[in-house]
């Protein structure tokens, strides 16, 4: 379970998500380049990249040489956003969250990973009440 926010670029980086019909590719090296400079321990491979950190985790697909969009798939108790606001500025494009269907606007704290979040913890917390109910040690015999 991940927040799922992707990177795209376009002519004029203005136009609303449905406007968009032919993103500006982004290289695959110009990526992985742009996260070895921001985090240099960053762990590379052929077809992905993992990032860990304190307070997160993203792991981003690299499917083709030339990426159309960019999925990164977030994990973890903060948001990666100096992360997401430095790739923008350093690849010129833009941030989709999925989880709220808007850009993001890096000038303001809102964004769709506080309610993801509360999503994920609540899907947890149903986990962990539902493995006590299966559970024949915590089971009341009264």
């Amino acid at each position: 379970m991940s927040w799922d926010v992707i990177l795209i670029k376009t002519e004029t980086n203005a136009e609303s998500m449905e406007e968009i019909s032919d993103p500006v590719p982004v290289m695959r090296k110009d990526l992985q380049n742009a996260i070895c400079e921001f985090l240099p321990e960053a762990k590379v491979f052929p077809d992905e990249i993992i990032l860990s950190m304190p307070d997160y985790s993203v792991e981003i697909m690299l499917e083709d040489e030339l990426l159309d969009c960019i999925s990164l798939f977030i994990r973890g108790k903060n948001a990666p956003l100096e992360l997401l606001g430095w790739l923008c500025e350093k690849l010129g494009c833009r941030a989709y969250d999925t989880s709220t269907d808007k850009f993001l606007d890096f000038g303001s704290s809102a964004s769709g990973f506080e309610q993801w979040k509360t999503y994920r913890d609540r899907v947890l917390e149903q986990y962990d009440d539902h493995k006590k109910d299966d559970n024949p040690d915590t089971v009341n015999n009264n």
